[in-house]
C-alpha cells in the first residue's frame, strides 16, 4: 500500500522515469520497420510495468493480478479506439463527395452523431467497469495514480505520433500494460 515518505519519493521519481520513456532506446527509435517498432514497444511496456510496480508499491503477484484484471478491458479499449478512428475518418469525409465521402445531409449527420454518442457511452462504460474492477485489487489512491500514469504515458505516445522523427508509436488501443512483461 501507499506510504507517505516513500510516496513522496516515488512521485518525485515518476518525472524521471516518464521523462526517460521519451528518450528511451534512441538507437531503436532511429531505426525503421515493424520489428524495431515492436522491440521498442516491448521495452516501453516493460518500463511502464516496472513504473507501475514501483509507484503503486506492488508485489510481483499483485502486478500479475493487475495485468489479469486489465487484460479484458484492453481488448475493449482497442475495439473502441478502432471505432473512434473510423468515426473520425467518417466525420472528415462527410461532405467531401469528390474524395469518396458521403454527402452531408441531415440523415448522414444524424447517423454520425448517433455513432459518436454511442462511442462516448461505450467509453464511459469502459471507464466505470475498469475502475470498479481495479478497486477490487487496489486502493482508491492507487487506482487514481495508475490512471494518471497511464494517461501521462498515453499523452507521450500521442505526442510522439505527431512527431515523425520521434520514437515509434505503441500498439493501437492503448495496450500499455501487458501481463508477463516486466
Amino acid at each position: 500500500m501507499l506510504r507517505s515518505p516513500r510516496w513522496i519519493m516515488m512521485v518525485g521519481g515518476l518525472v524521471l522515469v516518464l521523462g526517460g520513456l521519451s528518450v528511451a532506446e534512441p538507437a531503436l527509435a532511429q531505426q525503421r520497420g515493424p520489428e524495431r517498432r515492436n522491440q521498442l514497444e516491448q521495452r516501453l511496456r516493460q518500463r511502464f510495468n516496472q513504473t507501475i510496480r514501483v509507484q503503486l508499491d506492488l508485489t510481483d503477484d499483485e502486478l500479475r493480478e493487475l495485468g489479469g484484471t486489465l487484460e479484458p478491458f484492453q481488448k475493449v479499449r482497442a475495439d473502441i479506439a478502432g471505432r473512434r478512428r473510423r468515426a473520425r475518418a467518417r466525420v472528415r469525409m462527410l461532405g467531401q463527395t469528390d474524395l469518396g465521402g458521403a454527402e452531408l445531409t441531415d440523415e448522414t449527420a444524424i447517423e454520425t452523431l448517433v455513432l459518436l454518442a454511442d462511442l462516448a457511452d461505450a467509453e464511459a462504460k469502459l471507464f466505470r467497469d475498469e475502475q470498479e474492477a481495479l478497486l477490487g485489487i487496489l486502493t482508491p489512491a492507487q487506482v487514481l495514480l495508475f490512471t494518471r500514469l497511464r494517461d501521462q504515458l498515453n499523452e507521450r505516445v500521442r505526442r510522439s505520433r505527431q512527431n515523425p522523427g520521434g520514437p515509434p508509436q505503441l500498439g493501437r488501443g492503448g495496450a500499455l500494460f501487458q501481463p508477463g512483461t516486466r
